[in-house]
C-alpha cells in the first residue's frame, strides 16, 4: 500500500483499499462458475500440474492441519485432503462467497466432504495462532489488497516450523519468452468474453499480473515478515513461480511472548516508545535473533545484523533468565546497555492474577522452548558421559546430578505446557 496517497493497485488503476476489495469481489463473483475453465485457458492446462508440485513442497503428512488461502473452487484443498486423511484437517479459506459456493459443491461432488469451508479476509483471519502445519496460496496473493498484512497473518497462524507455499504468475526470465507470453496474454480478455460473456475480469487479471512483485521482490517480502529459508523456483521459464518459506520456531515464540506482554499491560508501551527504531540482537548458541522496534510494533526475525544497538550473547536458557529475572551471570551484554532496562520491562511488566489466568500461552511457549533447549543440552551431556573414559565413581556422581536436573526440567516443561 502506498502510504503517500493511501491508494493501491487494481490492475493499472489506483484506487482506495476498500474499493479494491469490492472490485476484486466483483471480478470473482462474475467468473466463479467458469473460473477453472479460464484457468485452463490462461495456463494452457498447466495450473493443475503446478498445484500438485506446490502440494509436494508443503511437506504435509497424514494427520496434519492445512489451510488453503484464496482457495476458490477447492482443487488445491481437495489434493491436500487426500494427503492428510480423515485424521487431519484442511480448511478452504476465501473472501468471495460465490467462489466458495462453487468450491463447496465441487468438493462434495468429488467426495472430499471432510474439507472445512471458511469465508473471510486473509488480512484478518479467524484462526488461532500457531494452528496449521502448512499454508498454500495458489494464484491468489496478487489479488490481496495489503499483501504484507496478509503474509503476516499467515505467519501468525502457522505452527513453529510450519511451511508456506505460494504459487503465482511471475516474471519470465527470458525476454523472448516474456514477449511471446505477453502476446498470448493479450488474448485473455477475448477468451473471457467468449467463455463467461465478460472480458473485463480478464483484463483485470492480466493487469494484476503486470503489477505483481517480481520473484526477488516477493521473496524479500516473505522474508521481511519473519519466514526463514525463503526461496523460489521458476516454472515454465518464470511464467509461474513457487515461493516457499518456514515459520521460525524461536522467533515466533519470542515475538508472541513480547506481544502478549504488550497486550496485557499497556505500561509496556512506554518501553516500546523508548526503543523505537532500535535493534537488539540475541546471539544465542542455538540461533541468532534480531528484535526490532518500528512504528510501535515488535518484530523478531531469525537473522543477524551489523548495526544492532545492543547485543546479548549466551545460551537461550541464560538469556531468557537474564531478561525475566535480572540474573545475567552467563550473558555478555554489549552496545548501548541503557536500552536493557526498557527491553527487560517487556518481559517483566507486572500483571495481576486474572491476567495471568488469561491466554498467556505465547509467553509459556518461550519458557518451554528455553527449558527444552536446556533439556536437550543436558541430554547430550548425559549421552557423552555414558561413553566417556572418566573414572567410574566420577561418572556415576555426574550422571546422578544430571539425572536430577533432567527430572527438574521435565517437571518445569510439564508445568508450562499445562498453563
Amino acid at each position: 500500500m502506498d502510504s503517500k496517497d493511501d491508494k493501491v493497485d487494481f490492475g493499472r488503476r489506483r484506487v482506495s483499499a476498500p474499493e479494491k476489495t469490492q472490485l476484486v469481489q466483483s471480478v470473482f463473483h462474475t467468473v466463479a462458475d467458469r473460473y477453472d475453465a479460464m484457468n485452463d485457458i490462461m495456463s494452457l492446462g498447466t495450473h493443475r500440474i503446478f498445484k500438485r508440485i506446490a502440494l509436494e513442497y508443503t511437506g504435509l503428512r497424514r494427520g496434519d492441519k492445512a489451510l488453503d488461502v484464496a482457495g476458490g473452487t477447492g482443487d488445491a484443498a481437495r489434493l491436500m485432503q487426500k494427503v492428510v486423511g480423515n485424521e487431519g484437517l484442511v480448511v478452504l479459506f476465501d473472501i468471495n462467497e460465490a467462489m466458495v459456493a462453487v468450491g463447496r459443491d465441487r468438493l462434495i461432488d468429488s467426495g472430499a466432504n471432510e474439507v472445512k469451508i471458511a469465508v473471510g479476509d486473509a488480512e484478518l483471519m479467524p484462526f488461532p495462532s500457531a494452528h496449521f502445519d502448512a499454508i498454500t496460496v495458489c494464484f491468489g496473493l496478487r489479488n490481496m489488497t495489503d499483501k504484507d498484512r496478509a503474509l503476516m497473518e499467515m505467519y501468525r497462524v502457522l505452527k513453529p516450523s510450519g511451511r508456506i507455499v505460494i504459487l503465482e504468475f511471475a516474471k519470465p526470465t527470458n525476454p523472448w519468452l516474456a514477449n511471446s507470453f505477453g502476446i498470448y496474454q493479450r488474448l485473455w480478455p477475448m477468451f473471457g468474453q467468449f467463455v463467461v460473456g465478460d472480458s473485463q475480469p480478464y483484463s483485470y487479471l492480466l493487469e494484476s499480473i503486470e503489477k505483481h512483485p517480481s520473484q526477488a521482490a516477493l521473496k524479500q517480502m516473505i522474508g521481511d515478515v519473519g519466514f526463514t529459508d525463503v526461496c523460489y523456483e521458476n516454472l515454465l521459464g518464470g511464467i509461474v513461480a513457487i515461493h516457499r518459506g518456514l515459520e521460525s520456531t524461536l522467533a515466533t515464540a519470542l515475538e508472541a511472548a513480547m506481544r502478549t506482554r504488550l497486550a496485557l499491560d499497556p505500561r509496556t508501551k512506554d518501553a516500546i516508545g523508548n526503543l523505537e527504531g532500535k535493534r537488539v540482537q540475541l546471539n544465542m548458541s542455538e540461533q541468532k535473533l534480531v528484535v526490532s522496534f518500528d512504528d510501535g510494533q515488535i518484530k523478531v526475525r531469525s537473522d543477524s545484523t551489523d548495526d544492532a544497538d545492543m547485543e546479548l550473547t549466551g545460551s537461550m536458557a541464560s538469556i531468557s533468565q537474564a531478561l525475566v529475572s535480572n540474573i545475567a551471570d552467563n550473558v555478555v551484554i554489549t552496545g548501548n546497555t541503557d536500552l536493557l532496562e526498557d527491553f527487560r520491562l517487556i518481559f517483566q511488566s507486572p500483571i495481576n492474577a486474572n491476567e495471568i489466568a488469561q491466554a498467556t500461552k505465547a509467553t509459556a511457549d518461550w519458557g518451554i522452548a528455553a527449558a527444552k533447549s536446556a533439556f536437550e543440552m543436558a541430554s547430550t551431556q548425559f549421552e557423552n558421559l555414558r561413553t566417556s573414559k572418566s573414572s567410574r565413581d566420577d561418572v556415576i556422581e555426574r550422571l546422578t546430578a544430571i539425572e536430577t536436573k533432567l527430572e527438574e526440567l521435565n517437571s518445569r516443561i510439564e508445568e508450562l505446557e499445562n498453563r
